[in-house]
This record gives structure tokens, sequence and C-alpha cells, in this order.
């Protein structure tokens, strides 16, 4: 392209100067014959003769000779005016032609016929004088543009040497005399040009175009590694890019002289070779030949080859551009200064985080970066850019202990179970925290002695530290590195109409929730609970954490002996299905001994629903301690109940034979042993009412299995011997009566049956 707008320029150049020549030329031959008329007017005695030639046809030609001139041609040139945009004048005025091309010219002036000819001769004269035109010089008839006027026609003719000044002689036939124009600067044609073998000069544009194309390709390939890459590439690349790259390097440190060697020698080559180009062709071959040669061998072949491999080329041809450096010193140098002193050092390419993000996560399916690495690379870049709130554990969410509790075995299983090692103490309200307690705290203290937690706290006197949420996780991590303390909570400022502004709590967050977003993984230990506390997606599979309530005492959970009386006549009076006539005293008695008093921790246990609407139940609940709330029917009314409510008793309705044999005693037997067999007797019921804990509960509960044992120990009971209610009430520890026989078979099988009985429900 910038070969194709130097050839557009050059041509308005010459038209430029074409029709300022034409205006010169009219003006000075207006002069001269203003002159001459003057002359013949002023000397009177100066004679002009008239003489007639002939041409080969006969036809005249008229002559005017002085008594003191040569013979003057009537048929007389002013001017000569190129038509092609190779031929143009000096600074002296004389026309410069291309050599061995052909010239088409303008000719202006009088006497012109269609057989003029123009002939060229090296021989400087006077205008008029005859001259000598060699054989072999073209001599071109003039073709005129108006027969009617004689003064304007074109000619063509091609100049083959060089070296020579050429004149300009004219004659009208080939039977005439050649006439002198005179050796006026506009008159004189001056032959330039290579005068080369069309071979030679063929081989000359081959390698004016590879040349050509090797600095449009050392500008993309070596200019494109900036020093930083460079350095890069020294540092880090294989052993053939870091032998290429040192090469290079000494001079790619000189940015703009290098800039300014290529482009220089990239244009010189280029105008060298439209030159040549248009000395082998003319016009339009010239230009459409040098637009198509440069743009394809010159820039799109080279820069695209180079643009993947300017490396190892840039290396192998560093001879070349080191020693047009030096021959484009003079001028390449000097503008390199003056960037340089412009624009500043060179820095090279530089990224921020996002951009160098961007371009790992671009190339990395070409590089062998893994997945995990790549996640790191993320968390580390964009790790000064987040802030606590985006990786802590929200408030609602945090595990914590009131400081009044008491550090029994309930206390540290829940602990244990949490699968924390900090632990945040608060006191009165959640939003009040006093302390951290870490679980190693722990490893002295007995669970059997109840200690207070307050105790705890106090003596080992760990501090709360507290961060805002707009921390980013660089400082939070250096706070970390401290030692300080690994847990932090989140405050948020909330300003409150005019009043002081007040902070509330919104979070916690440790130095594993840091580590975790630095590395862009979750890290899971061998307690935890949770895989993410933000998600709270819990880890899957988890069979390590041992469930040590299989540890606890079974006792602890028992009514005191005031509870157990206070029951025992509540159940008897006013609960119909532990009436007497359904249930000895005995066997009740023995009933509340068994496995059915239970407690429930409204902040441990995950289940507090007793009951639920439209669920089968098949147990009944007496509630002891504690408070529960009812939600009844459709409408959902609720209503909110405490100590000695119960619930279920449709459940217990269960019926047995009135007239049991020894058959029946013997099932009876194997019943006890295995109360899932009875359970087929009894009632299905479906609550219409929704039973909820609201607080700590302790609680009775009978299911339809035990309670249809106790009914069948009892009918067993009174079937053998009708004393032994009698003697049960007297608190007599035989059942058996001891007024009858010893050797009594019903007493014994009585004996028998009751004992079995009273095992299984002991």
């Amino acid at each position: 392209m910038a070969a194709l707008y130097f050839l557009i320029w050059r041509q308005i150049q010459c038209r430029l100067i074409t029709l300022l020549i034409i205006i010169l030329t009219l003006q000075l031959a207006h002069v001269k014959c203003s002159k001459v008329r003057g002359e013949e007017h002023h000397n009177p005695t100066k004679k002009l003769i008239d003489v007639f030639d002939h041409d080969g046809v006969g036809s005249p030609v008229y002559y005017r000779r002085s008594d003191d001139q040569e013979l003057v041609n009537y048929a007389s040139i002013l001017s000569i005016l190129p038509l092609i945009t190779t031929a143009t004048f000096n600074a002296s005025g004389v026309l410069k032609v291309p050599a061995d091309t052909k010239v088409d010219c303008r000719i202006v002036g009088t006497g012109l016929t269609p057989t003029t000819q123009i002939g060229l001769s090296v021989i400087r004269k006077e205008k008029g004088s005859l001259c000598n035109v060699p054989d072999g010089t073209p001599t071109p008839t003039i073709i005129l543009d108006d027969l009617s006027t004689n003064t304007t026609g074109t000619i063509s003719f091609t100049i083959n040497q060089i070296g020579f000044v050429f004149y300009l002689c004219t004659r009208q036939s080939n039977q005439s005399q050649w006439v002198h124009q005179g050796h006026d600067p506009w008159l004189i044609l001056e032959p330039y040009g290579i005068n080369l073998p069309l071979a030679v000069k063929i081989l000359f544009l081959i390698a004016l175009l590879s040349l050509s194309g090797l600095f449009s390709g050392l500008n993309l390939g070596l200019m494109a590694l900036d020093p930083t890459e460079l350095q890069v590439v020294i540092t880090a690349g294989n052993q053939t890019e870091r032998k290429y790259a040192k090469v290079i390097e000494p001079i790619r440190r000189h940015g703009n002289y290098l800039l300014c060697t290529i482009l220089l020698g990239n244009v010189l080559v280029n105008n060298t070779l439209t030159v040549l180009l248009d000395d082998i062709t003319s016009g339009i071959v010239a230009v459409i030949g040098a637009t198509l040669g440069i743009v394809i061998f010159g820039e799109i072949i080279p820069q695209s080859i180079c643009s993947r491999y300017g490396l190892a080329i840039g290396a192998k041809t560093i001879w070349l551009t080191k020693f047009f450096m030096i021959v484009t010193s003079p001028l390449s140098y000097p503008l390199s200064m003056i960037l340089d002193w412009v624009l500043g050092a060179e820095i090279g390419r530089i990224y921020n985080r996002e951009k160098l993000l961007k371009l790992l996560e671009i190339t990395k399916t070409h590089n062998d970066i893994e997945n995990d690495e790549m996640q790191m690379i993320s968390g580390v870049l964009n790790f000064k850019k987040k802030t606590v709130a985006d990786v802590m554990t929200k408030y609602e969410d945090v595990f914590m202990l009131e400081i009044d509790s008491i550090l029994d075995f309930d206390t540290v299983d829940r602990i244990y179970q949490s699968g924390h090692s900090r632990i945040p103490v608060y006191e009165v309200d959640r939003s009040s925290v006093v302390s951290i307690l870490h679980v190693k705290d722990l490893a002295f203290v007995d669970p059997d002695d109840a200690s207070p937690l307050r105790t705890i706290v106090e003596f080992h006197n760990r501090p709360v530290s507290w961060v805002h949420d707009d921390t980013s996780l660089d400082r939070m991590l250096d706070y970390f590195k401290k030692g300080i303390s690994h847990m932090v909570l989140i405050k948020v400022i909330r300003q409150v109409d005019d009043l002081d502004p007040a902070y509330d709590v919104v979070g916690v967050v440790t130095l594993e929730d840091v580590l975790e977003e630095l590395i862009q993984s979750e890290i899971v230990d061998e307690t935890d609970v949770y895989i993410d506390n933000r998600s709270r997606q819990p880890v899957p599979n988890r069979k390590n954490i041992i469930d040590v309530s299989i540890y606890r005492d079974t006792d602890l959970v028992s009514l005191s002996p005031q509870q157990r009386l206070a029951v025992f006549r509540f159940l008897s009076t006013v609960v119909e299905p532990f009436f007497e006539e359904y249930i000895s005293e005995t066997i009740l008695k023995r009933l509340l001994k068994k496995e059915v008093v239970f407690d429930l921790h409204i902040i441990s246990d995950s289940c507090k629903t007793l009951y639920e609407s439209g669920k089968p139940a098949d147990y009944f609940i007496m509630i002891v301690e504690g408070k529960v709330s009812v939600t009844v029917g459709t409408e959902k009314l609720g209503y909110e109940s405490g100590s000695f409510t119960y619930f279920g008793v449709p459940c217990l309705n269960y019926k047995i034979s009135e007239n049991p044999n020894k058959t029946a005693i013997n099932q009876s037997e194997r019943e006890l042993k295995n109360s899932t067999a009875i359970s087929s007797n009894s009632l299905t019921f479906i609550p219409d009412y929704t039973v909820t804990a609201i607080n700590d509960l302790l609680y009775i509960k009978v299911t339809t299995a035990q309670y249809a044992a106790a009914r069948q120990a009892t009918e067993y009971e009174r079937t053998v011997k009708p004393s032994v209610r009698n003697n049960d009430k007297s608190d007599s520890k035989d059942p058996s009566s001891k007024d009858l026989p010893k050797n009594s078979p019903a007493i014994n099988v009585s004996t028998r049956s009751l004992a079995k009985s009273v095992e299984s429900l002991v």
C-alpha cells in the first residue's frame, strides 16, 4: 500500500509540474515572438530569405533564412511534456526519462504537420542550425491533436542509451534536413535507469522482494517480543528457545533503534522494487505488479510465518539485521534517540491480576496446568479482593455454648458431636460472646464432676477478637499468622436514626476458612460434620464419629422416688388404662422402673416432635417435666401444656381373652419374650394433633407392646391366684400366697409365669 500511495503522489506531482511547464513555455514563446517582431521592425537591413524545399511527394516546405544565420525550419518546437509518471523535470528544467522504456510525450510548437518527425542528437547547437541525427536513433512522427491548428501533437519513443543528453531535431519529411531546436532546458532529454539485462533485473527484483518480506516479518517477529517476554523465555523456555532469545536480546534491548532500522530498510527496499519493476514494465502493469508483490510476498506470507516462528527467524537472520542497523545508522539512530527521549524507555507488556488470570484460563488447554493448580492460582490472584464476609460462617449456624452450662456427659457429647475445635461462649444472649472455648481445654475435665463451664472459661481466659465485615482476606491471614487467635467474630455497623452506631455480629471466620479460599478447595478433617459451613452440606459416608451416647449410664435418665410415686398415683387414678382393674400395682410399679423414662434436650436433639398429625403412633406419652406445644385440627389451633399432661390413650385399648388356659399361658410366655408379636393385636392410633417440645423434657413413653405385656402379666397373675394382688398391695416381696401349699401345681405355674412377666418388665 505504501508503494501505491507513493506512485499516486508522484503522478500528481508530474501533472502539476507539466501544467506549470506548459504555462511557462507559452509565456516564453510569446515573449520571443514579440522580440523577433521588434527586431525586424528596428533592423530593416536584416532580411529574411524564403527558401522552398520538397519532400518525396513534392509537397512544398517553407524555410526562412537570414543573411547571418543558418537555415531555419518553419516547424518549431516550443516545449515537450511527458505523459508518463516516470518522466519528470529536474531542478534545471531538463526532462528526465527512463531508459529502455516507451515514453509518451506531448509536443507544443508551430508549423507542425502530420509528416513532421522528431529526432534526437547529442550535439549542442543553436536553434535553427542543421543537425545530424545518427542512424538507429528513434525518429517518431508527430500525431497532431488538431489539423486545423497544427500546434500540438503526441509522440512516442524509447531511448536505450544512458549517460548522454539528447537535443531535439525536426524535419518535415524523410527527404528534408534535420533542423536543431536549440538547447533550452525544457527541450533537452536526459535518460536515466539501470542499463542491465532483463534476467539480471528479474534476479534483483526477486532479491528485493525477499528482503521486503524479511523486513516485514522481522517487524512483527522481533518487535512482538518485548524485553519482558524475552526475559521470561530466557529464564523459563526450553533449550532452543533460550538459545534464540539470548541471541536476540542484545539488539532487542534497543527497541526504537531496531524499529527505525527495520522500517527504513523496508521502505528503501519497497521503493527500489517499485522503480525496478517500473523500469521493466510501465504504467498500470507496474502499479498492479508492485502492489500485489509487496502485499502478498512482502507482507502477508512473511508476517504469517514470523508470527509463529519469529524467534527462530530473528535469531538466524541477526547478522542481516545488524548489517542494516549499521547502514541506516546515520538516520535511524538519531530517530531512535528522539523516540527514546519523547516516549521514554520501553517497559514491555505488563499484566494485572485480571489479565493474568484470563491469560491462564485461555491458554490452559495448551499448557500442563492441572485444574487443581488453576484453582489455586485463581484463589491467590483473587485473594486480596475478597473480604471476610465472603467466607464467614453465618451466625445462626454457629455452634455456641452458654457460659452457665454444666460440663456433664450430655454437654461434652454435644461438643464432641459438633466436630469443632473452637466454640464461642456467650452470656445471656448469643450476640454477647465473652470467650472462646478450645476443645483441648476439656482434656482434664471429668463429665461425672459436672464442672461449670464458667470455671473452665475464666481459668483459660481466651480473648475474643472482632473484625469488620469489609476486612480483606490478606489482612485477615496476617492477623492469624500472629497467633493471637484462629477464630474471630465478624461485626457490621448498624445506624439507628440519630443514635450512636451499634454493632451486630453476623458470623465467624477461622483460619481454615481463609486457607480454603486461598486454595479454592474445602479442607475436611476426620471430625468435620459439614463439608462447607455456608452451604451446610454434610460429609458423605461419615462413619468415624463414635456415638458416645451408648456409654451413657441409663440410670441417669430415671425418676426420683418422689417423681415415681407421683407418676404412679396419677396413672393409677386418672388415666383409665392404668387403673387397678387393668394393671395391678405391682406390675405398674415395675413398669415405671423399665426403660420408659426419657429426656429430650431442645438444643442437641434434632427431633423435637412427639406426635405428628396424621402420622400413626403406637405409644402413650405423659409429660413429667417441661412444656410442649399442641396444635389441634385443620384450623391449627394451639396451646401449651406442661407437667402431667398425657397423650395417646387410644393406642392402649388392648383386649385380652377372658378365659385363658394353659396354652394361653405358654403363648403369653412367648409373647413376653418377643413383644413384637403382641403389636398385631394393638389398635392403630392416628392423632389429629401435633405435639412439639418447647424446652427440655422429662417424659414417660409406654408403647402398645409394653402395655400389652403389663396387661397380660396382670391377667395371668390374677388367674393363677386371686390373692396375689392383695399380697402386692401389702408390699409382699413374694407374689405367691404363703397360705397355699408349696407343692400346688397351680401355684408353681403362676409363680413361673409371673416371674417371667415381671422379669420381662424389669
